[in-house]
């Protein structure tokens, strides 16, 4: 049907059957409408491709356009295909140009801060407020800055500024490593067919060959200073973090396993403690020795939080950051550590005093193994160890008089002064002068009371070794209390 399209014949066209109505207009080959059962009018314009098949091109609905801009766009369309044109192609490849448009945009767009906090959810690290921390240190104005935008030369001059003029190289090298893990991330990242990083920009330090080397620390608590150190723990320090300090020194356990060390992590029957995930993604497991299983014991008796062994002040996370004690310690003494010579300090009173093989020691570090053999065939149990475990608290705590600042020791691991002392009854001399009983005695006292489930002789099989009986301090409370004996 041709018919001369107007405004009045737009507005007052129906359709009444149950197919697309077709009207050309007559006054202008190739273009029309499309009126379809329910009323609705679209432009159309109609016309072969040179050299090709007829097309049909939709132009758009009326009344969204009017008869004139309908008009124009019809004729465009004509002429497209007078060219040999394809529209419909034609306006693929420009909605594609701009989707990638639009990409690159986004791409440009997408922040360091953002990258990063993807970057975190895409996977669960041990590492990450280490992470956090670094990098606002060190790149903080960089965080809301365009990832597309922080360059190789960026990278160098900043690490060079932290590691060479500032004196800061471990610091440095730390925070490159974490940056170009996080940009290796958004390498990865494909936003519409648009990658988000093209090349990571930390790679200019590898390929330029500048030193990132970090010399492997070595520092640790010498055997001379543990007294001094283990007795500013107890008097400077808040009993949470004394206790954190010294299961870290007893059992060689990383800085944040031990504070996020659960109730549920721990078997008192089996006496070992299981990190399930670790540094090394693999389940762990040590040993309680006897001080760990005495202080352990003590904190669940007197525990106010179910879930974490060491709570934080509000009670409902783990213990955060205990620097400032840490710092109290060492003005006290003038030694200075941190939760990792501590770790240091454990493997090295192993290894140099105790003659514990270096296998051994990286079993109970949880170090990967590095043999095919180590990794997938050799299974060993925690409680294979509780002789080592043992065998450092002696070493350690020895017979010092752990009630002063000034406390002697008659002779390394000399735990027969004690005994013999205790064998004339007199417990003040001797035994409860011990590291286990002036940190926990009175608490053990109340447990042997109340009948709490505790292996007493466990905690003192140094002293029943010499066939002497140091309970008179619970004689009041009957053999029940301690075990039967």
């Amino acid at each position: 049907m041709h018919k001369k399209l107007t405004k009045r014949l737009l507005d007052s066209i129906s359709n009444d059957t149950s197919k697309d109505l077709f009207i050309r207009d007559s006054n202008h080959q190739g273009f029309g409408i499309k009126v379809t059962p329910k009323n609705r009018i679209i432009f159309i314009a109609e016309g072969r491709i040179k050299r090709g098949k007829t097309k049909r091109i939709t132009l758009g609905r009326y009344p969204d356009i009017d008869l004139g801009e309908a008009n124009n766009r019809a004729k465009r369309a004509l002429s497209l295909l007078g060219d040999g044109i394809d529209p419909h192609e034609l306006a693929r490849e420009e909605r594609e140009k701009q989707l990638a448009r639009t990409a690159k945009d986004e791409a440009l767009s997408i922040t360091l801060r953002e990258l990063m906090e993807d970057f975190f959810e895409s996977r669960q690290l041990k590492s990450e407020a280490d992470y956090r921390k670094v990098i606002k240190v060190c790149m903080g104005d960089w965080l809301d800055t365009p990832v597309r935008e922080i360059t190789r030369q960026m990278v160098e001059q900043r690490y060079k500024k932290i590691a060479f003029k500032e004196g800061h190289k471990p610091q440095g090298a730390k925070a490159t490593r974490y940056l170009g893990s996080i940009m290796n991330y958004g390498k990865a990242e494909i936003i519409r067919g648009e990658p988000l990083i093209i090349n990571n920009p930390v790679d200019v330090l590898k390929e330029k060959r500048v030193d990132r080397s970090v010399k492997p620390k070595e520092r640790y608590i010498q055997k001379k200073d543990l007294f001094k150190v283990i007795r500013a723990m107890m008097t400077e320090c808040h009993k949470d973090a004394r206790d954190l300090l010294l299961l870290q020194l007893f059992s060689g356990l990383r800085d944040q396993e031990a504070k996020k060390l659960k109730w549920k992590d721990l078997d008192f029957d089996e006496k070992t403690i299981t990190i399930p995930t670790n540094k090394s993604k693999r389940t762990h497991i040590i040993p309680m020795g006897r001080f760990m299983y005495t202080m352990l014991q003590v904190r669940s008796n007197n525990k106010i939080n179910d879930e974490y062994v060491f709570p934080n002040r509000r009670n409902d996370r783990p213990i955060g950051i205990v620097r400032k004690q840490i710092l109290k310690v060492t003005k006290k003494t003038g030694v200075e550590f941190s939760h990792h010579d501590l770790r240091r300090s454990y493997a090295t009173y192993l290894e140099g005093d105790l003659k514990v093989s270096e296998s051994i020691i990286g079993r109970l570090l949880n170090h990967s193994p590095s043999s095919v053999t180590g990794k997938h065939y050799i299974k060993t149990n925690a409680t294979r160890y509780v002789s080592e475990a043992n065998r450092l608290y002696e070493l350690i705590a020895a017979d010092h008089d752990w009630t002063s600042d000034k406390g002697q020791r008659t002779g390394e691991g000399d735990w027969y002064k004690l005994a013999e002392n205790e064998c004339e009854g007199d417990y003040e001399k001797g035994y409860g002068k011990s590291l286990i009983h002036v940190l926990y005695g009175e608490d053990l006292k109340e447990m042997g009371k109340e009948g709490v489930n505790v292996d007493w002789k466990y905690i003192d099989e140094d002293i029943d070794s010499a066939n002497i009986i140091p309970w008179h301090f619970y004689e009041d409370h009957g053999k029940d209390a301690i075990g039967g004996r």
